[in-house]
């Protein structure tokens, strides 16, 4: 088996698997393939837990103006507040 199969193998078990079912050794071009939807897999893997985890910028943007000067009044108000207390 050739070190690219290796290392497809070493990384995602599954991969072993299809070789074992079959009983024939994976060539470059089943190797190819493999990489490729592993590659497309773990793309969307990531873009679906950005999605899941919007960052603040995504947040705020959909902030209406009233609801972000209500966040600056409150944040206002609790740096007053611990400012007051020291």
């Amino acid at each position: 088996m050739s070190s690219d199969a290796e290392s497809i193998k070493d990384r995602h078990p599954t991969a072993s698997c299809m070789s074992l079912k079959t009983g024939k050794p994976m060539d470059q071009m089943s190797v190819s393939t493999v990489r490729e939807a592993l590659r497309r897999m773990e793309d969307e893997d990531a873009r679906v837990l950005r999605l899941a985890r919007p960052t603040a910028e995504d947040v705020l943007s959909d902030l209406t103006g009233q609801q972000l000067e209500d966040i600056r009044r409150c944040v206002r108000a609790s740096v007053e507040s611990m400012d007051a207390c020291d």
